[in-house]
């Protein structure tokens, strides 16, 4: 999903962070990364975070480091396409810093930048904010200003100062305590159990507990953004074997290995045997520019058809594995038997490799079957899954 652009401003200078060595247990953790690490182990089980309780469904099926948004730290897109923003900080204490971060969710809230937002703090932070104000938030979203503390009462009073809603906006957002030290890692080990349900082997969840952290250090550095793909392919790469089960990593799983290995051949006629793709020779495309042609008659539509397949010029060409990469929206015009369905194998094949969602289909029995009452969506599914372990639901 792509976060709402705001208007131009100054940029700003890129705050320094200390990246932690080591696993996240380790001396020096970075808070920020582990509760990254923690979101992507919730996208790989398809498991609401519950930062959120009692106002929305924080199932997580994105994250980024980095948002430059109100939540600065993370920004977390969630399986209706709405977005959270997370600030991450570590022995936070009552002061500008505390005022600073929950001003900028709070403001976001309010002018509609924003649905919901959180304050993530480690739990070396004081007393006051992870209970105190913690508790204090959420009794004035439910309209209770009796009986506040006095840090509540300060943000309730801040809030007023600056002509924002207090009711309005402490609804919608929350602060949650990550426990993620040395001395208190029990999210961590939460996170590990998760993971438990991940792995096939549970030797490996360690491993791919410190795999998602190290990413995830890369990431804050990068500024990128993390999604279900990217997740199993970082588990891939360090061999880490996805357990089979009804959870969004497992599925995913199957079913690009399934296009894989469905698409992994292709037929030449007069061979009755499967030919492997890495026999196949490179297939070249060559860009045509899309002309609407007035009506005309279907002998000059034939005409117009054979010479668009006839080379015309040179330093057109292009590797036909990046069709579909590159150009979203491609037909591809040649000749019977020039290879037109051993390109779309090999598009298959090679994209779901490098992580992509693919499905393959013939669009004509689609055609014909909309004309019956079904829709696209359903009839997409049902036909690129017909033959795969998996079902539409």
């Amino acid at each position: 999903m792509i976060g709402k652009q705001s208007s131009p401003k100054t940029p700003k200078t890129p705050r320094a962070k200390k990246m932690g060595g080591g696993t996240a247990v380790g001396g020096g953790i970075n808070f920020q990364a582990a509760a990254t690490a923690i979101v992507g182990v919730h996208i790989l089980r398809g498991t609401a975070l519950n930062w959120l309780e009692g106002l929305c469904s924080d199932k997580p099926t994105a994250v980024w480091a980095e948002s430059e948004g109100p939540g600065d730290d993370l920004r977390i897109e969630l399986a209706d396409n709405s977005p959270i923003e997370v600030q991450a900080k570590k022995g936070l204490v009552r002061g500008p810093n505390l005022w600073a971060a929950l001003h900028s969710i709070a403001d976001a809230i309010h002018n509609g930048q924003l649905l919901h937002g959180v304050l993530a703090v480690a739990s070396d932070s004081s007393r006051t904010i992870c209970e105190d104000l913690a508790i204090d938030i959420e009794r004035l979203g439910q309209g209770r200003t009796d009986v506040l503390t006095h840090i509540g009462a300060d943000w309730a009073q801040r809030l007023k100062k600056a002509n924002i809603p207090v009711q309005m906006v402490c609804r919608c957002m929350r602060i949650r305590v990550i426990h993620a030290r040395s001395a208190d890692d029990t999210s961590i080990s939460a996170a590990k159990d998760a993971l438990r349900y991940v792995c096939v082997r549970d030797e490996d969840v360690d491993a791919a507990w410190n795999c998602l952290y190290r990413q995830a250090v890369l990431l804050i550095e990068k500024r990128g953004r993390w999604t279900l793909q990217d997740l199993i392919r970082q588990l891939r790469s360090a061999n880490i074997a996805i357990r089979e089960d009804d959870f969004p990593a497992s599925v995913f799983d199957r079913y690009s290995k399934w296009v894989i290995n469905n698409n992994n051949h292709f037929f030449i006629t007069g061979i009755r045997r499967k030919i492997p793709l890495t026999s196949l020779l490179p297939m070249r495309l060559e860009k045509m520019d899309f002309t609407k042609m007035p009506s005309e008659s279907a002998s000059s539509a034939l005409e117009r058809y054979h010479r668009s397949t006839e080379r015309v010029r040179f330093g057109q060409e292009f590797d036909a594995i990046w069709t579909a990469r590159f150009k979203m929206l491609a037909v591809v015009v040649a000749g019977p038997g020039l290879g037109k369905s051993t390109m779309i194998k090999e598009l298959a094949h090679r994209y779901a490799q490098d992580g992509y969602l693919v499905l393959s289909v013939a669009l004509k029995p689609i055609a014909a079957a909309m004309q019956h009452g079904a829709t696209f969506t359903e009839l997409l599914l049902s036909h690129a899954l017909d033959g795969s372990p998996l079902s539409p639901n």
